[in-house]
């Protein structure tokens, strides 16, 4: 009896001196790692433990994973990988349990103890008889476990888990305060390091801009401020409003400084002396500053607009010049014989000249905004329609005669030239009903009949140049003009249009209209055929961001998810190809993603872009259910549709499989896919076609 008592007082004294000595380690050790590595070391030498070791939580595996240990190890740890804080077997040991309950679990006999089978083997082999395990818990939440091995059976009591508990505890509130201590250093850096941010970025700011309390006296101006007034910044700190302006700018600017301490934002005009004597003109903005609902001071902006005045002279100059350009080129397309008309991928028409009203025997109103289907019941069974719908699948032009029968049941000729453009395919249309009845008249003269063979094709060969040189040199640069002209105007009514942005942009306008100019007066001069827009190096994740731009919005608004790999991927990463056909592309199959999602709860639409050795593979997934075997016949085929009437055309995917057939590439539905999924590869390269 006095010998268990003497055993038992050796036991404790052994337990205080690994509490002693572990509280006096972590008052003078800072790192966590290090906290671990001397708590291990203590319990074996200290408390003459055979083993101690300390594992934390992987997350990702939900297992214990030890990373300091000391004594008589020998490869168990590595043995006993497999800890688990499951409520499986694997977590069943005093490791697993005590993290997973965040309470003391120990064994006093490995021999027979059940739930120590897993690791009763290996544990046996090395001398271990019982063991304690204590949860380390961080805030509340159990992030490792403390296990320390005795030789002894029984020799874990009441007493000595409350003394293990609490030293376990100790090491858990120092690596709290440790983390805290690095939270609050980062946090200190992190406020240090936006501030400087915030301090470059108003300094590199163009403009002039201060802040002022609503006492009036400057509290930060930027360097550009400090520039324009002529002033260091300890100068300006403090300065009252009215040591700066004279009279009576102060008074010129008391409305509106009374406005924003109102809490109302004010933009305006003025003309504003430097402190060299040079007059600008400026355009100021004052932006109330809020905190807790309340005004605490105000930002003053300023842009010089002294350029932008003079611009805008000569901006009025270059629009008047382009009115009478423009005015001309009008006036030329509508006096034209020949019928011009615009057609969109869904057949409707957008733009008709005075000739096509005539041919057509129906008014713009009657016209514009209308399908061919709509005014010419059974249109799409002519040659016509087809000779349209062929040019604009594969954009290749498409030159014929055509026989075109009105509901009037009226019968007349037209020789008809089609070329593809970006809103769908422009038409050139001549009626030579004269012509054909001419021809018809020569038929009883094989002289007569040569004669005028000869010249129908000298005249249609002329035709021919003159509709090309139309499609190619009227069209095009009258849509840069008027693109360049709406850019200016947009950047001039948001007071972001430069000076040399704008002599650069009138430049352009007036070179193009110089060259309409040319091609008006020497139309009959033209020989060469229109040709499609070649493919060249474009940057492939700034093509698909352009194209989910026009998408985000609606997307959002409809709680419909997108989610992507852009920012993986390089941003130089080039294919060869037309951006605007492969956007054409994205943009069909991500409004099929979005209607085919509309009324699901799940609502998400997944792109992905795979870079490979040869090309790229784009995947767009969306969280619908898939695409039946009956249907994936269908799909690809123009004017196939599953969705209701007045929804869809049938001809997207079939029109991006041309598309991508053209790039050379492979175009094709995922069939094993979860989910509705569309495939497109694409070479960085396109292969030379002799």
């Amino acid at each position: 009896m006095e010998n268990n008592s003497i055993e038992n007082l050796k036991k404790t004294n052994r337990l205080y001196a690994v509490s002693s000595s572990i509280n006096n380690m972590i008052l003078h050790i800072k790192d966590k790692n290090k906290i671990f590595e001397e708590a291990c070391r203590i319990a074996v030498i200290e408390g003459k433990f055979v083993m101690s070791w300390i594992g934390l939580i992987d997350e990702s595996s939900e297992k214990i994973v030890p990373i300091s240990w000391f004594g008589h190890e020998d490869g168990y740890l590595k043995s006993i990988s497999q800890i688990s804080i499951k409520n499986i077997p694997e977590g069943q040991g005093p490791a697993g349990r005590a993290v997973r309950d965040r309470k003391t679990c120990f064994t006093n006999d490995f021999t027979n103890d059940p739930k120590f089978v897993i690791w009763r083997e290996e544990a046996l082999k090395r001398g271990y008889a019982s063991n304690i395990s204590i949860p380390i818990v961080l805030a509340g939440k159990g992030i490792g476990v403390f296990a320390i091995y005795s030789s002894e059976i029984n020799f874990f009591n009441e007493s000595e888990i409350q003394l293990l508990e609490t030293l376990t505890a100790n090491i858990s509130f120092a690596i709290e305060a440790i983390e805290n201590e690095e939270l609050r250093k980062k946090s200190e850096t992190e406020v240090i390091e936006k501030n400087n941010f915030i301090n470059v970025i108003f300094n590199s700011m163009p403009g002039l801009l201060s802040y002022w309390t609503p006492d009036l006296r400057c509290s930060f101006a930027n360097q550009k401020y400090l520039e324009w007034f002529g002033k260091d910044s300890d100068q300006m700190d403090g300065l009252h409003l009215s040591d700066l302006f004279n009279e009576d700018q102060c008074n010129k600017s008391s409305p509106f400084i009374e406005k924003v301490l109102a809490g109302q934002k004010s933009e305006f005009e003025r003309v504003l002396v430097k402190f060299d004597g040079s007059v600008s003109h400026i355009l100021v903005q004052y932006v109330p500053h809020f905190m807790n609902n309340k005004v605490q001071g105000f930002f003053v902006m300023g842009s010089d607009i002294t350029k932008r005045k003079l611009a805008e002279i000569k901006l009025n100059i270059q629009a008047k010049e382009f009115a009478v350009v423009n005015a001309r080129y009008e006036s030329f397309l509508e006096s034209m014989k020949e019928g011009l008309q615009i057609i969109d991928y869904n057949y409707t028409y957008l733009f008709v000249n005075d000739a096509t009203t005539k041919h057509g025997k129906l008014t713009k109103e009657e016209l514009l905004g209308h399908t061919m289907m709509e005014l010419y019941p059974g249109v799409e069974k002519t040659e016509l329609f087809e000779k349209i719908q062929l040019s604009m699948i594969n954009r290749i032009p498409q030159t014929f005669e055509n026989q075109f029968s009105f509901p009037s049941g009226d019968n007349e000729w037209f020789e008809i030239r089609i070329s593809p453009i970006p809103e769908g395919v422009l038409i050139l249309s001549l009626n030579i009903n004269e012509r054909k009845k001419i021809a018809s008249e020569l038929l009883s003269s094989k002289k007569a009949l040569e004669e005028e063979t000869m010249y129908s094709t000298s005249r249609m060969a002329a035709l021919g140049e003159m509709a090309s040189g139309i499609a190619h040199e009227i069209n095009n640069p009258l849509s840069i003009i008027i693109m360049k002209i709406s850019q200016m105007l947009r950047k001039y009514q948001t007071n972001i249009l430069g000076e040399e942005e704008l002599e650069e942009g009138l430049s352009k306008i007036a070179a193009t209209a110089q060259r309409i100019g040319k091609v008006v007066k020497g139309l009959s001069s033209i020989s060469r055929n229109s040709q499609n827009d070649p493919m060249t190096k474009i940057k492939l994740v700034s093509v698909i961001e352009d194209t989910l731009q026009l998408c985000r919005e609606r997307f959002n608004s409809h709680a419909v998810k997108i989610e992507t790999n852009l920012s993986d991927i390089d941003v130089n990463l080039e294919i060869e190809g037309r951006a605007s056909q492969i956007m054409q592309v994205l943009l069909n199959l991500l409004n099929n993603a979005f209607d085919a999602t509309a009324q699901l709860s799940v609502k998400w639409i997944s792109l992905q872009v795979i870079p490979g050795d040869l090309g790229v593979v784009i995947m767009l997934t969306d969280s619908g259910p898939g695409i039946s075997d009956q249907l994936l016949g269908k799909i690809m085929q123009p004017f196939f549709t599953t969705k209701e009437s007045g929804r869809g055309t049938g001809l997207g995917l079939s029109i991006s499989k041309g598309i991508i057939d053209e790039h050379q590439g492979q175009f094709y539905y995922q069939k094993n896919s979860q989910h509705t999924c569309f495939v497109i590869e694409l070479p960085y390269s396109q292969k030379k076609i002799f």
